[in-house]
């Protein structure tokens, strides 16, 4: 009698979903990014959404030289539908969320997943700071026992708050458990602020979250960026 033994296949910890749309120009520093993490547990899931320039060309050379990155094509559907669709072949214990042109801090994942871990905690809040294309993020190392908690009991208050120890709108700037997430889809009729709703849909979980100040992503400002643009009818 033949036995036939079959090695377990361990999922990551963490996956990371980058919607993609001809980002031909910033796609390699992202990607180089997330790969230089301190944190080597994870999965790249990369959407491309109907790019029309290299972008595809650039993911495919990516994933053939590293397993860690998973290319999906799909048409050009826009970012909220791009993400459900990513989401749905998400295998982490947590999800993070990242912009195609923008970068993050060396150890945003080492970070967020030991916080996470540590304080069971269901969303990590943090900082970012903004640069402008042809610049660069000013990341420095962050020694991870200076790290102060700010444990929020009304997630709603602390969006809409000022100063230090608030909630942002954007996904980017948190790190979430997938459980929290499962049933929360980013609404595929708008592509602009698509992430407030998402962020006032956790909200209304009451998930255990903690805040914390620390600029651990990097916003690129781009002249013809969606958000810094004109804004069509539709939107």
């Amino acid at each position: 009698m033949s036995q036939y033994h079959f090695k377990e296949l361990k999922m990551p910890q963490i996956s990371i979903i980058i919607p993609c749309y001809n980002v031909e120009k910033y796609i390699n520093q992202t990607l180089d990014g997330i790969l230089a993490q301190t944190f080597r547990d994870f999965e790249v899931i990369c959407i491309n959404d109907g790019s029309t320039d290299k972008t595809p060309d650039l993911l495919r050379q990516y994933a053939d030289n590293n397993k860690q990155i998973k290319v999906i094509n799909q048409q050009n559907s826009g970012v909220s539908k791009t993400r459900n669709n990513a989401f749905a072949h998400t295998t982490g214990k947590y999800i993070y969320y990242m912009d195609s042109d923008d970068l993050i801090h060396p150890q945003l994942l080492e970070i967020c997943y030991d916080l996470a871990e540590k304080n069971e905690a269901d969303v990590l809040s943090f900082g970012y700071e903004e640069f402008f294309d042809g610049q660069q993020p000013d990341f420095k190392k962050i020694n991870t026992n200076e790290i102060i908690l700010n444990n929020v009991d009304d997630f709603v208050s602390k969006i809409t708050a000022k100063g230090d120890i608030r909630i942002n709108y954007n996904i980017w700037s948190k790190f979430y458990k997938k459980d929290i997430l499962n049933d929360i889809k980013f609404d595929e009729d708008i592509s602009l602020a698509e992430d407030v709703l998402h962020t006032f849909a956790v909200a209304k979980k009451n998930p255990k979250t903690f805040v914390f100040n620390l600029k651990l992503y990097g916003y690129r400002i781009c002249q013809k960026s969606l958000s810094h643009g004109g804004y069509s009818v539709k939107q």
